[in-house]
């Protein structure tokens, strides 16, 4: 029980399963379509009476279905460690918050990609580039703009870079969800007490 009474061990669980989830998500988006263009079925599909809205909206509710259960691991996680008293009630909507934006960017990522290619492999090294892009070589490449400069401004670059680095990535906004709810000692915390380390601003209270 020690062990799971430190944030720190929750923290170690979120990421992975959020990072497992987004792959499983982003490879299921990006293969919905392109494996009925492979099987020749796509042309078929679209010579029905169903509109386009209708087409998409059943493939980005197909795609929840497929990747519902991998989403349900940190939910669960975090359902059973709140009732055993190890995690604020707080981190549930939070976690639900990051999960639902990272599911939406990657499904309809990877519904664009499907459309616009022919090959399954194509459809998904697009859309698995697309997450890489903006929550990996963006932030790295931003970390290294701002290193360049000089110290002239320095309070307004590291809030910039901290937004673009850190708070805009669902990652490490898990982790700074989990770092601040997590943890035996954080569970029962009013919500004025509750201090969350977020780079691009002073302001880490939650109220």
């Amino acid at each position: 029980y020690s062990v799971f009474a430190q944030n720190e061990t929750h923290m170690g669980f979120i990421v992975v399963y959020t990072i497992i989830a987004a792959v499983v998500t982003s490879i299921y988006a990006a293969t919905n379509i392109t494996t009925e263009k492979e099987a020749r079925s796509w042309e078929l599909l679209l010579c029905t009476p169903m509109t386009d809205w209708h087409v998409l909206g059943a493939k980005f509710v197909g795609i929840l279905r497929r990747c519902a259960v991998i989403w349900l691991f940190p939910v669960v996680h975090i359902i059973l460690f709140t009732l055993g008293g190890c995690i604020h009630a707080l981190l549930l909507p939070m976690y639900l918050l990051v999960a639902i934006s990272m599911v939406s960017l990657l499904a309809g990522g990877g519904l664009y990609f499907g459309a616009r290619f022919r090959r399954t492999t194509t459809a998904v090294m697009m859309n698995l580039g697309l997450a890489l892009t903006l929550w990996l070589a963006l932030p790295i490449c931003t970390a290294m703009l701002m290193s360049s400069y000089s110290h002239y401004g320095r309070d307004v670059l590291d809030k910039a870079a901290g937004f673009v680095t850190v708070d805009s990535n669902p990652v490490c906004q898990s982790v700074i969800f989990t770092k601040a709810l997590a943890g035996a000692r954080k569970a029962e915390k009013p919500l004025d007490e509750l201090d969350f380390d977020w780079e691009g601003t002073r302001n880490d209270r939650v109220l």
